[in-house]
This record gives C-alpha cells, structure tokens and sequence, in this order.
C-alpha cells in the first residue's frame, strides 16, 4: 500500500515523528509501522461517506391581491383632516396674538 500523503495523514489527525533529538529513540522504520497501522483501521473502518447536502431553494412566491381596494382609510383620512384644521387654527390665533401684542405698544 503507498505511503499517505501530508493531507491524508492531517485529514486522520496522525502525525509523522518529527526529526528532532527525540527521534533518535525511535525507530527507522517507525514510519512504515504507523502507515501499517493506519491501513489496518482503515481497512476494518472505512471512512464515513458524508451525504452531500442538497440546497434547498426557498423561495416566496407573490400572490397578486388587490390589497388598495380591500383597505378603508376613511376614517384615518378623517381624523388628519380634524388635526390639520386644529393645528391650522391655534397656529393663526397664536400668530394674529403676536402681531397684535407687538404693533399695540404694549412691549
């Protein structure tokens, strides 16, 4: 069986021993001990085949209403009409209150 390769070995969580002072214990062949090792399991345990995940597109189709002609706004249009004529008329009284007191002389 071929040697694995970097990625293979890194996919596993296996590393190789790294040539260090340490290394001089081990083995030469202790490369091709772990590479044994790791055929056997993945002989008795094939790796788990992921399904791949399907995208689902979600998407929202619009219904074409008449949602203009089902709303009532008579009344709110109402209740606006009522509050711009109030503010319409405390605005000129406060105003006509202020030219009044200024051309009066009394200020």
């Amino acid at each position: 069986m071929p040697k694995m390769s970097r990625a293979e070995r890194k996919r596993l969580g296996v590393q190789r021993p790294v040539a260090s002072a340490v290394s001089a214990s081990i083995p030469e062949n202790a490369g091709d001990i772990i590479d044994e090792a790791l055929a056997t399991v993945q002989a008795s345990n094939p790796p788990a085949i992921e399904p791949q995940s399907r995208l689902v597109r979600t998407t929202r189709r619009v219904v074409a209403r008449d949602v203009a002609a089902s709303l009532d706004y008579s009344a709110e249009t109402a209740m606006i009409a009522t509050d711009l004529r109030r503010i319409a008329f405390w605005g000129t009284l406060f105003v006509a209150i202020m030219l009044a007191i200024k051309f009066s002389g009394l200020l």
